[in-house]
């Protein structure tokens, strides 16, 4: 994205980026990486020759394109792990998972109604995807076949999944939604905004919603309001600490399950919000749209990675390396050609 365009088509975007909630809490997967025998290539030589998806082995200074074999434009929205293998959920090009320790990819679910997915999450083995307004489907086979859950379930507009011990829960654009296992009627267990992401702890569940954040402590049969500061594009739970990112610049940052809030330091953060929050090593690191910042307390950071020509719209940890999915790019090369 070029400066001279940026504040006018900046504001427009995030607004659109809102809708597509992410949920899924990533876990660490067993990949052995030297760092001494990788050599990372900072984005900004490589913009020509964009990848949807790039990996850093210096916690964000640098990154280097790792996703050859994806489509040319695919805008990536969700990452998580499937055994040794990577699943991408996107926002135009469907569901993808590597194959051979993530040395190619496949599509997956071609038969699914849309190709925008809104949410994806992966729990016990199986696949759950939210699909743009068609509700929630499963894959139990990495993605040959897909099953439909939506059953009596009123509201497909979905955003976000979470499987917790005995029922699956989906956050769509009026409440919070259960599904017992091996049940087919859904229950309405909160009425309210629009719920775009969930992070569980043991019972403790998180949930980021177009008003602020709400906390239920019983494993999601009771919702209360933890911050409400208006609409929320994410949150993320890191260690002990709760990271709720607002549309409008602010992160709040809380280490004592919502109970107090402190507003993080960052900048530039004018016309602009936090993406993503993921922790590696010591260290936390965090997207906006002018690129990646890093923090070694969750509340004071700084610009390491400038970069104004992408987005880097999810994070995944695997072991020291983090993966970033971009977005974004199809508008952006647009207004520079």
């Amino acid at each position: 994205m070029t400066s001279q365009f940026k504040f006018q088509h900046l504001y427009s975007v995030l607004i659109l980026f809102m809708i597509a909630a992410c949920n899924g809490k990533k876990e660490p997967a067993n990949e052995v990486v030297n760092p001494a025998q990788k050599h990372s290539v900072p984005v900004k030589n490589a913009e020509k020759e964009f990848s949807p998806l790039y990996r850093s082995f210096d916690y964000g200074l640098t990154w280097q394109s790792c996703g050859q074999g994806l489509p040319t434009g695919t805008q990536i929205s969700f990452m998580e792990m499937l055994g040794n293998e990577m699943v991408l959920a996107t926002d135009n090009e469907g569901v993808f998972i590597s194959e051979n320790n993530r040395s190619a990819w496949r599509s997956i679910g071609p038969e699914l109604p849309n190709k925008k997915i809104n949410g994806l999450h992966i729990a016990d083995g199986k696949i759950y995807v939210t699909v743009f307004e068609a509700g929630i489907y499963y894959s139990s086979d990495k993605g040959q076949t897909w099953l439909s859950l939506n059953y009596d379930l009123s509201d497909l507009r979905l955003q976000t999944i979470l499987k917790t011990t005995d029922r699956l829960l989906v956050g769509g654009d009026r409440g919070i939604y259960a599904l017992k296992d091996g049940g087919i009627n859904w229950k309405t267990i909160y009425e309210g905004p629009q719920v775009l992401s969930f992070n569980q702890q043991e019972k403790q569940i998180i949930a980021g919603t177009s008003q602020g954040v709400l906390r239920s402590a019983d494993a999601g049969a009771n919702w209360k309001w933890a911050h409400q500061k208006g609409a929320i594009h994410y949150t993320a739970l890191r260690g002990d600490k709760i990271f709720a990112m607002y549309v409008f610049n602010e992160l709040a940052v809380s280490n004592d399950w919502g109970l107090s809030w402190q507003e993080a330091s960052y900048g530039p953060k004018e016309r602009s919000y936090v993406y993503e929050v993921i922790k590696v090593g010591d260290y936390f690191i965090m997207s906006n749209n002018y690129g990646v910042h890093r923090s070694s307390d969750g509340l004071h950071w700084n610009l390491i990675y400038p970069n104004e020509q992408m987005i880097f719209f999810d994070f995944l940890v695997l072991e020291n390396v983090v993966y970033g999915g971009m977005r974004g790019w199809d508008e952006f090369r647009g207004r520079d050609e």
